[in-house]
């Protein structure tokens, strides 16, 4: 099975306002040019999973509906819901408590991004009751985390910080760097929201130190992006434009080109801000 991770991955924000033209091209067809490589051989895959899930039987039938859910959910989120209500089903009639919870995780991810979010929080419920009784920290914390998540999107903000620290503990008990760091950005979204913002930028300095030690240039990049964003809230476009640059060379150096196109967009949004343009 797919591994699966966090929801959702670092979301950098960016800023809107007026560009040139010329730059609107620039990024779309940067975007395109990077959309274009993958979506052949994300195609190919997926319709390969659709064709032998039918004859498959018991857990590897599951688990390739559960792959289906999954991977479908960022293209096409309708469908991916009815594969994911299969794996539920099936996993269900099975009795495998196991499946169940992954199947049930994979669907309130696909549910959420619909904005059906009473569904996804009564999925991840599920789930959660389920990895409890297994003991597993890992995903106990996923699944509190993905409350978490549900909850901030309802603005039930103490709720979410309540169970974003609850999934914290559970990841520092696996000792799972990558879901630490993670959840010290989810922690940073709530307090920004809360309007926290020294509370917000401490956990988003926190998720950038934790990225830079263990090496992972992504999660140190999306960090570098928050913070970027957090000193553009309050008012300091000088600290935005130098965390704007450090996340541009991280994403750079492992050539992520949608990110990439995003660090310029805010870097000539927080100059102009500043008066340079």
């Amino acid at each position: 099975m797919i591994a699966r991770t966090l929801e959702p991955p670092y979301l950098i924000e960016v800023p809107i306002y007026l560009l040139l033209k010329k730059t609107v091209a620039q990024l779309v067809l940067i975007i395109l040019l990077f959309s274009w490589t993958q979506v052949d051989a994300q195609s190919t895959y997926l319709d390969s999973l659709k064709q032998v899930w039918p004859s498959q039987h018991g857990e590897q039938q599951i688990k390739t509906l559960c792959d289906l859910c999954w991977e479908l959910g960022f293209q096409n989120p309708q469908e991916a819901a009815e594969f994911g209500r299969k794996a539920v089903t099936k996993a269900t009639e099975l009795g495998d408590s196991a499946l169940v919870a992954q199947a049930a995780n994979d669907l309130s991810a696909v549910i959420f991004r619909l904005g059906d979010y009473r569904t996804a929080l009564a999925l991840n419920r599920r789930a959660l009751a389920i990895r409890r009784s297994s003991g597993d920290p890992r995903a106990i914390g996923s699944s509190l985390s993905k409350i978490g998540l549900v909850l901030y999107e309802q603005t039930l903000l103490d709720s979410a910080a309540h169970y974003q620290l609850a999934a914290l503990r559970m990841f520092e008990e696996a000792g799972d760097s990558n879901a630490i760091g993670q959840t010290y950005s989810n922690l940073s979204n709530v307090f920004e929201k809360f309007g926290s913002f020294d509370v917000a930028i401490d956990y988003s300095m926190k998720s950038y130190d934790l990225f830079q030690k263990v090496h992972y240039p992504y999660g140190e990049a999306g960090a570098c992006g928050n913070l970027a964003n957090l000193h553009d809230k309050t008012g300091d476009y000088s600290a935005s434009i130098e965390w704007s640059q450090k996340a541009l060379a991280l994403f750079t150096a492992i050539d992520s080109k949608i990110d990439i196109a995003n660090m310029h967009n805010n870097l000539g949004y927080y100059w102009r801000k500043q008066g340079n343009l």
